[in-house]
This record gives C-alpha cells, sequence and structure tokens, in this order.
C-alpha cells in the first residue's frame, strides 16, 4: 500500500486570478502611499488643528503625584493626579487675564 503525497504542485498555487489580486492590492496601496505622501501635511494639521484638548506640561511631584497642565478650547486647566485618589482639576485663569492689570475704582 503507497501513501501518496497530498501536496500542491508549485504551478496550482501560482494561478492567474492571485496574480491579478496581488497586482491590484498593490495598485491600491501604492495609491494610498502617494495620496498620504501628497496630502500628508494639510492633512496632519487638519488633525491637529480638530483637537480641543491637549496636554502642554506634565510633571511629577513625588509620591506618586503628578501634575498635568492642559489647556482644553484654548483655556488652561491643572490636573492634579494621586495614587490615593485625591485628584483635582482647577481651572487657570488665561495668560493675558493673568497679566492684565486690576481694573481701578472710579471716584
Amino acid at each position: 500500500m503507497s501513501i501518496k503525497s497530498r501536496t500542491a504542485a508549485p504551478m496550482d498555487i501560482v494561478t492567474p486570478e492571485r496574480i491579478a489580486t496581488l497586482i491590484a492590492f498593490l495598485a491600491v496601496l501604492g495609491a494610498v502611499w502617494l495620496a498620504v505622501r501628497l496630502k500628508g501635511a494639510p492633512l496632519a494639521a487638519h488633525l491637529k488643528s480638530a483637537r480641543r484638548m491637549h496636554v502642554a506640561e506634565t510633571r511629577a511631584l513625588g509620591g506618586g503625584a503628578m501634575a498635568v497642565l492642559l489647556e482644553i478650547d484654548g483655556a488652561p486647566h491643572l490636573v492634579t493626579l494621586s495614587r490615593r485618589g485625591a485628584n483635582t482639576v482647577t481651572p487657570l485663569p488665561r495668560a493675558a487675564e493673568a497679566r492684565a492689570p486690576a481694573p481701578e475704582a472710579a471716584s
């Protein structure tokens, strides 16, 4: 009793349909790559401008605590994070508001 090998011949693996599928996939991949290369900078600028919140700065305070300065819609917020669960969010005055002199009382 002989056991016949069930492996496919090398020519059965490479069919015209598979070659056409591979060429189509590589063409689409190349078109996407070209589009990203040509439109990459405007796309990155658009994605960055659409963000309403970003982390301006982070600092470790020690003992597992951390301070994070966030800008949300242009307004700064100080977030303090602690491992003990005492997390706080404090809105800060904008830079222009902090430097403005206090209005004088009318006499």
